[in-house]
């Protein structure tokens, strides 16, 4: 009993050892696949068409008026002047203003007070040129989005506070279009088996179908031209119905 004992115990052994190394095994293989990430498999690269596709790109200007006031002062001329120039150069852009209080008023008064603002920032501009009108449009928000909260019981500090929330917000969207003369290039990396593309022109932008891979080896005709070997054919049956005759056996077979 005690050599059977034995016996067992040392298969036993044998056969953890066994386990540990499939899963050193295992491990190593994962992390070989994490070091060579996808080049494991085939990269085919896909050409995707991206002429045409639209982007916005905004800018945003702010002009700054005195207590209860809606008149353009100086520096907020300079600003208007610059963003007239801008959206002259680009026909496709567009001009949202939007006027803003601070937080003393009701909110009745305060978005009346902001929708002069914002129209007394149109009416500048269109003063400036009248064919930008189509392309501008105006908003009012009262008091209801300050840019700085009022917390200071100190007078000064709430009025420089107070200052920067009285304000109109001239947001600029500048549309544009994306036309390569190029289609651009994406590697699939998890396409098994072997590539459809060739893969000698890896900086290629362009994927070309005129000229297929032939996945078949050279030497091996295809499954029409080469039937597999005591298969007679339909047509060949059909011309000679009579017998078909065993090679090995030399008997002859009934239809």
């Amino acid at each position: 009993m005690g050599f059977f004992s034995g016996y067992r115990s040392w298969i036993f052994s044998v056969g953890e050892v066994f386990t540990m190394l499939h899963r050193w095994l295992a491990l190593c293989f994962l992390a070989s696949f994490a070091v060579t990430g996808c080049g494991l498999f085939s990269k085919e690269k896909v050409g995707m068409d991206i002429v045409g596709v639209p982007f916005s790109a905004g800018r945003v200007e702010k002009v700054y008026f005195d207590f209860n006031k809606y008149e353009i002062k100086g520096s907020g001329k300079k600003v208007l002047l610059g963003l007239v120039e801008r959206m002259k150069a680009d026909k496709r852009s567009t001009l949202l203003i939007i006027g803003h209080t601070d937080s003393r008023g009701t909110e009745e008064y305060n978005l009346a007070l902001g929708e002069r603002r914002a129209n007394a920032v149109k009416e500048f501009i269109l003063g400036c040129d009248r064919s930008l009108s189509p392309r501008i449009s105006t908003q009012s928000r009262g008091k209801a989005e300050p840019e700085v909260l009022v917390y200071s019981s100190d007078f000064k500090e709430a009025e420089k506070a107070h200052a920067q929330n009285r304000r109109v917000v001239l947001i600029v969207e500048c549309q544009h279009s994306v036309s390569p003369k190029k289609k651009m290039a994406i590697k699939w990396p998890f396409s098994f088996g072997r590539s459809a593309a060739k893969q000698d022109d890896v900086g290629s932008s362009e994927v070309s179908d005129e000229n297929p891979v032939d996945d078949s080896s050279e030497g091996i005709a295809s499954e029409e031209a080469a039937p597999e070997e005591g298969v007679v054919s339909e047509e060949a049956a059909e011309e000679a119905p009579e017998v078909a005759q065993d090679s090995s056996a030399g008997v002859v077979a009934p239809e």
